[in-house]
């Protein structure tokens, strides 16, 4: 794999991980879901 490729593939990669922590927090009830609602809302 070229140079750009694994530099985008470990920027998905950590995307997708992060998204994935996020939702489990959030199904557990560790997070609150109206926090993060706040929080995207605010991001634009």
């Amino acid at each position: 794999m070229k140079l750009l490729d694994k530099i985008g593939l470990a920027l998905f990669s950590t995307l997708v991980l992060l998204s994935s922590i996020i939702v489990c927090f959030m199904i557990f009830g560790w997070l609150d879901v109206e926090f993060v609602h706040k929080i995207v809302i605010r991001s634009y």
